[in-house]
């Protein structure tokens, strides 16, 4: 007997292999974001030993080029190198846990729109200018400690104050510049004010993301996502949008779609039509369709689970819809992608990230401001953050880290024990990402775009 046949192997914890219905199987490396299809007679041979949680041999008549696939896409792990890679795995996963580093600043709590669904109080107007000038301080103090450093918006509506936006991300990106880390910056907005001449600027100070949303046909849009005034915003939002897509700017726009079950088709009516047709095939705008969850903080009190995975509605295919999507011309996201490290990860759940107020109260989470547990600090007019590091760490303790269960998973990777760190010490749960649910995952694999077998196919990570 070779030596090669002597060898032992262990399938990856964190890859799936999933039979399809046309009786092809897919297999997914969630630690790598490898994803591979395989015909009926491979897809027979891997299921003798992708369940197996063990050391084996394989079978001799495995064919070397199966076996190179398997093991050149980590789907399959030498014993010898087995616990060097899980360690390294680890350690990844806790390093980008820990040393991300990035605030989500809320410059205005004050918004222009009046949307049905949403779960924001208005309360607190725009970020005063000693506030500001102590914001910047903290964030320059970030940088010199951060190995890589990222800011985002959030609102209200954070356009109302663009002139705070402008400055802190100048100044954080020549100051990131000049330590020679990477610096990103992301905003929701609801674009009415997102002119093309803001959108230049914004774009000059590294403000490259942006998260828009449009909530199906101008019909529906304007029956859901309305002015103060109550008037609708769907023509203002698409002219803003067009003029964006008519530019050499290189952006990201992710179109985010709040959907009820019964209003599917007119998410996709509204891309179908010529108004939005400056979004196909330029991959420049992702879109994200969400179901519509029930996140006004009434309902918060009073249901048995609170988080951003709670009060999904039931009855709408996600992966269906989204596959309808791409089969004409569109990007969209959770359905080809597979996340890196902590891809998915709630940034609520990461020691060194932040939500700022306007008024410089430190929180962790943006759905639950009145959670008292939420806030976790402040920052004083020097500059200084003050952290509650015991409530911070209610937050961030409970992970793949110090959750065996979690440490275990197939999702541990993109994840990483983070998805809802909110549900831990409130229903005393934890919050799984959609993929962990069997359904969900065959689902998606049922409609995963993949390369034929043999050919490797890492996923951009993000």
């Amino acid at each position: 007997m070779n030596a090669l046949a002597m060898r032992e192997y262990r399938w990856s914890p964190d890859a799936k292999f999933i039979k399809r219905s046309d009786g092809n199987a897919v297999a997914v490396n969630f630690a790598n974001s490898t994803k591979l299809v395989f015909g009926p007679e491979e897809s027979n041979a891997i299921s003798a030993f992708s369940g197996l949680t063990f050391p084996f041999a394989l079978e001799d008549d495995l064919s070397d080029s199966l076996r190179s696939t398997l093991v050149h896409g980590g789907f399959l792990v030498p014993e010898e190198d087995f616990e060097a890679r899980d360690r390294m795995i680890r350690e990844a996963v806790r390093t980008v846990a820990e040393e991300s580093s990035g605030l989500i600043i809320m410059p205005t709590e004050k918004c222009n729109f009046r949307c049905t669904y949403c779960y924001e109080s208005f309360a607190k107007g725009r970020m005063r200018p000693e506030r500001v000038d102590a914001l910047a301080r903290v964030i320059e103090a970030r940088i010199q400690q951060a190995r890589s450093f990222s800011l985002g918006f959030f609102g209200g509506e954070p356009l109302l104050c663009s002139d705070i936006i402008l400055r802190l991300c100048g100044e954080a990106m020549e100051q990131c510049g000049r330590k020679g880390i990477f610096f990103g910056a992301s905003m929701s907005t609801n674009a009415a004010l997102l002119t093309p001449a803001l959108f230049d600027q914004l774009i000059d100070v590294g403000l490259v993301f942006f998260q828009v949303t449009l909530d199906g046909d101008r019909e529906l849009h304007d029956r859901q996502r309305v002015t103060v005034k109550g008037k609708g915003t769907f023509d203002g939002i698409v002219e803003h949008l067009r003029a964006m897509a008519a530019t050499r700017h290189d952006f990201t726009v992710a179109l985010r779609c709040n959907v009820h079950p019964e209003d599917s088709e007119r998410v996709l009516s509204l891309f179908d039509g010529e108004e939005l047709a400056f979004v196909r095939n330029d991959p420049r705008f992702i879109i994200d369709v969400h179901y519509i969850w029930q996140s006004d903080r009434q309902t918060l009190a009073e249901t048995s689970k609170e988080g951003c995975l709670s009060g999904l509605q039931a009855g709408l295919d996600k992966y269906v819809l989204n596959a309808e999507l791409s089969r004409r011309g569109l990007s969209t996201t959770s359905y080809d992608d597979v996340p890196g490290i902590l891809g998915s990860a709630c940034y609520a759940g990461k020691k060194n990230w932040f939500i700022v107020g306007a008024d410089l109260k430190l929180y962790k989470c943006t759905v639950v401001f009145d959670n008292p547990k939420n806030n976790v600090g402040h920052i004083d007019l020097d500059g200084n953050m003050v952290i509650d590091e015991r409530l911070n760490r209610l937050w961030t303790g409970s992970n793949s880290t110090t959750d065996s269960g979690c440490g275990s998973c197939y999702l541990r990777v993109p994840c990483g024990g983070l998805a809802c760190p909110l549900t831990r010490f409130t229903s005393g749960s934890k919050g799984c990402l959609e993929l962990r649910d069997a359904g969900n995952l065959r689902n998606w694999a049922e409609r995963l775009s993949v390369p034929a077998t043999g050919q490797i196919s890492p996923v951009a990570t993000h």
